[in-house]
């Protein structure tokens, strides 16, 4: 029985072969793709889908969350924006404290076992807020106010 299919796949071959070579003038021809184009195409994908499936580093997202003298409205929004990408990366909030005139926010990942802290200080209806990424879980021991 498996050689009948053998059979048939080389007699199918053959035909589509011959059926091919018979043409010859009849401007049948087989196009074959440069190697070099083939590779070029094939790392281009690559680079590509690479570049898509790259997400910043926890620091480079935290970049526009540093900031100095924002007004009420926009700090708001500025802090509802981070809580939602803290947690899309798989961030858990551990805690809200206040030393002297800061709001410390802190969040934990698990997987990467790092923390970040968010101090926050508030002077006349503006925010002063800067972000830290700290190795493994801060403790409400381990607050002190930052400058």
């Amino acid at each position: 029985m498996k050689t009948f299919y053998i059979a048939r796949t080389v007699l199918l071959s053959a035909s589509v072969c011959a059926a091919l070579a018979g043409a010859g003038s009849g401007g049948a021809s087989i196009l074959l793709p440069d190697l070099a184009d083939v590779i070029r195409q094939n790392d281009a994908r690559h680079l590509a889908r690479q570049d898509a499936n790259m997400e910043p580093t926890l620091e480079q997202m935290l970049e526009p969350f540093n900031f100095t003298g924002a007004e009420t409205v926009p700090y708001f929004v500025s802090q509802n924006a981070m809580s939602e990408q803290l947690e899309g990366r798989g961030l858990v909030k551990t805690g809200r404290y206040f030393a002297g005139n800061q709001q410390i926010d802190i969040w934990y990942s698990a997987a990467e076992d790092r923390s970040v802290v968010c101090v926050v200080e508030a002077d006349g209806g503006q925010y002063t807020q800067a972000m830290y990424v700290m190795p493994s879980r801060i403790k409400r021991a381990d607050l002190i106010p930052l400058p």
